[in-house]
């Protein structure tokens, strides 16, 4: 009989069981608000100067959808480092919960006023991606390449090879081997 009583609590204890989820309360539903959160573009694709240099225009990938999927956007200085602007673009957005529908990008534009012009300093966006005024066409920035706004001199050195590489769309890790350099001619083979 014992035995009994304690299988049938045992048994209602466990249906119990995954209920409710870590962090949220018992009235917590799927049908509830979705909640908007602060996130990054998936890429910043652009910047252009305005106003002499001392405002940044920057074109932001961000979520869109059937219904609104983003807000607030907007860009902001962060700490300046020797020769560099430093800004993080952000918004508030439902679309890390696929019932908000926010499944598509489209580009939207924000812009940040500088203390003094750009000048001749880099700037970076969200730690990642560098832009140069350095062989640009202004208004616009150019974009820097995964070797950075001045990619070493071609050359019969691995960082030739490496920028020989990235200039073909090679795969992450492919195997090169070199077979004749010159300074001015690169051949090589790339698996």
């Amino acid at each position: 009989m014992v035995t009994a009583v304690f299988c049938a609590v045992a048994v209602l204890l466990l249906g119990a069981c995954g209920t409710q989820v870590a962090g949220r309360g018992a009235s917590a539903s799927p049908t509830g608000p979705i909640p908007w959160t602060t996130a990054q573009p998936s890429a910043v694709t652009g910047v252009r100067l305005a106003d002499g240099g001392r405002t940044l225009l920057l074109d932001a990938r961000v979520p869109d959808g059937e219904h609104p999927c983003m807000r607030g956007l907007k860009a902001v200085l962060t700490d300046p480092v020797r020769n560099t602007v430093h800004v993080q673009v952000t918004f508030t957005s439902p679309s890390g919960d696929l019932r908000s529908g926010c499944t598509k990008e489209r580009t939207a534009t924000t812009r940040v006023r500088l203390d003094a012009p750009l000048g001749d300093r880099e700037l970076v966006v969200d730690n990642y991606t560098v832009f140069t005024a350095d062989g640009a066409r202004p208004p616009a920035l150019r974009l820097c390449g995964q070797l950075g706004c001045t990619p070493p001199a071609t050359g019969c050195t691995a960082a030739s090879y490496d920028q020989a590489l990235l200039a073909v769309g090679a795969p992450a890790h492919t195997y090169r081997n070199s077979q004749q350099c010159d300074g001015k001619w690169l051949v090589m083979d790339f698996s």
